[in-house]
Parts: C-alpha cells; sequence; structure tokens
C-alpha cells in the first residue's frame, strides 16, 4: 500500500522523503483530519445548544438569559372568571 501524499505537500518534496517516513506522514494527517472533523462536529452541536431557548425547546423560561425578549402578556378579555 503507497502512503497518501497530503494536499499541501509538494510532490517533488513528497518524493524525497523515505518511504517508512512517508507512512508515517500519511498516517498522521489521516489522524488530524478525523479529529479535525469530530471537533467541527463537537462545535456544531455546541452552537446547536447556544441557540436553545425555552420558546423552541423544553427549557423552562428561567434558564433563558436576560437578552431573550418575552412576548408581552395577553391583555384581560373582560369576561368574568368560571363557568
Amino acid at each position: 500500500m503507497t502512503p497518501k501524499k497530503p494536499a499541501l505537500l509538494p510532490e517533488d518534496l513528497w518524493k524525497q522523503l523515505a518511504p517508512p517516513l512517508q507512512v508515517v506522514i500519511s498516517a498522521m494527517v489521516t489522524h488530524y483530519e478525523q479529529r479535525v472533523a469530530a471537533l467541527e462536529a463537537q462545535v456544531r452541536e455546541l452552537r446547536a445548544q447556544l441557540q436553545q431557548n425555552s420558546q423552541n425547546s423544553s427549557r423552562p423560561p428561567s434558564s433563558d438569559g436576560p437578552h431573550v425578549k418575552r412576548k408581552p402578556p395577553k391583555p384581560p378579555s373582560g369576561r368574568t372568571p368560571g363557568g
């Protein structure tokens, strides 16, 4: 199996490297690409959590920050309470 050349590494420099070094570099690049993908997924998940408030999730209104505008209360209907 020939190791995959990293995209940013020039072809002539890649060919000058010894095969064991090519294998190590290729493995490292693969490892870090997977790590970056996992971290990007985690960032997306955390950003989605930041967007939640009591209006679009099951969180209580007391967990909303001070920046969240609340709906004004409904005006009284004028009807007497009860059946």
